[in-house]
Parts: C-alpha cells; sequence; structure tokens
C-alpha cells in the first residue's frame, strides 16, 4: 500500500512538475528584419528570363521515342526470348 502511494504521489509530482510554466513564454517574437523588395525581385526576374530562355532555345525538349513497338512474330520453329529475338526451339 505504501509502494502504491509513493508511486502515485511521484506521478502527480511529475506531472504538476511538467505543466508548469517555464521562462517568459508569454512574451512576443522579435520581428524579423526588412528585406530590400527591389533587389530581390531584380533578381527573381533575372533568374526567370534565364529559364524562360533555356526552355525556348530547346535544349530541354525530351527527344520523341516510340513508347509502343509492334508486336514481334516469329517464324514456325522458333519461338520469342527475353530479348526480342526469334530463336529455334530447343529440345
Amino acid at each position: 500500500m505504501k509502494l502504491a502511494l509513493l508511486l502515485l504521489s511521484v506521478a502527480v509530482l511529475v506531472c504538476a512538475v511538467n505543466s508548469a510554466p517555464v521562462g517568459c513564454e508569454n512574451e512576443p517574437e522579435a520581428l524579423p528584419k526588412p528585406v530590400d523588395v527591389t533587389a530581390r525581385d531584380g533578381a527573381t526576374k533575372t533568374v526567370v528570363q534565364k529559364i524562360v530562355g533555356i526552355v525556348q532555345e530547346g535544349s530541354l525538349k525530351t527527344p520523341k521515342l516510340n513508347v509502343i513497338d509492334a508486336p514481334i512474330v516469329c517464324p514456325d520453329g522458333q519461338l520469342l526470348d527475353h530479348q526480342g529475338k526469334c530463336r529455334p526451339i530447343l529440345g
């Protein structure tokens, strides 16, 4: 019984300590430093212009590929292997 009372009192003490406010948590945070808007806009515009130039040049265009190949039909006595080639049937 004494052990249960001791454990209960320790649990209540831990809960009370964890819920107590610590330090100055209600103070407002410091305001962020102001940023020069014109400098940032100028840098952003130059980056955007570079990206548009690269895309218009066509260096980022994907090549045209055939995604679907025509089915391969092997002649009599041959089967299609895992490499897509017709091979004679062995055995």
